[in-house]
């Protein structure tokens, strides 16, 4: 049961797509002080959630396939999608107010054996739905990190310059993913022990793990 994030490519000035009606969004506005020349720029997010979609109709193996993953008897995956979108607005004094949009997705896979085993069902969907909480938290945060990241790179790209902004924005972009990353790593690892997964198994009658492993066990022989 583990947790993948893919990185969108940066959606460049455009209109945010149409919404779910389950989804929910904020606006967290971070300023600096603009008296200061060295940190007189400031920083909007505009983010939306989006309520996971659950995709049942995989089996175990067939989601390790697709998503490449080793683990022998894989009850769910949670996989979530951001996608940026990213202005900038150059003010009278010099500074810039930048403007990012952040729209989060996510599916949640149930592998098809838990469908008839409603405790080992519904304890990996607990389970992918905390992967999914993790990432929303992180999102809410005032995540002033992001700010400093775009003001640093406004001194390895010209970013009045047309030419250049493609760039900074790519690069920019990157990086707050890989911010977003870093900070969910351990919460993610966190629930993704195989100490933590004992302890979730417990709580289910021991017929249905065995009765999980052997239907996998037979859809490898025979389904695939």
């Amino acid at each position: 049961m583990k947790n993948i994030i893919i990185l969108l490519c940066i959606l460049l000035s455009s209109s945010l797509k149409a919404q779910s009606l389950n989804s929910f969004s904020e606006t967290i506005k971070i300023f600096n002080d603009e008296k200061s020349t060295q940190t007189c720029d400031s920083l909007m997010i505009n983010y939306r959630i989006n309520q996971p979609k659950l995709i049942k109709n995989y089996t175990s193996v067939q989601i390790q396939k697709i998503f490449n993953r080793r683990e022998e008897y894989l009850l769910g995956l949670h996989v979530g999608k951001r996608e940026y979108a990213l202005s900038i607005e150059k003010k009278d004094n010099g500074c810039h107010h930048f403007s990012l949009n952040i729209i989060f997705n996510a599916d949640i896979y149930l592998a098809n054996e838990t469908l008839h085993q409603k405790c080992t069902y519904l304890r990996t969907r607990d389970h992918e739905f905390q992967h999914f909480i993790f990432e929303v938290d992180e999102i809410k945060k005032k995540n002033e990190w992001i700010l400093n990241i775009l003001k640093y790179n406004k001194t390895s790209y010209q970013i009045d310059n047309p030419p250049y902004k493609k760039s900074y924005y790519d690069q920019s972009v990157i990086e707050i993913e890989s911010g977003f990353a870093i900070r969910n790593k351990k919460k993610h690892e966190s629930i993704d022990t195989k100490e933590n997964y004992f302890k979730e198994q417990l709580s289910c009658p021991e017929h249905e793990t065995s009765d999980f492993i052997e239907t996998v066990s037979f859809n490898k022989l025979f389904r695939n």
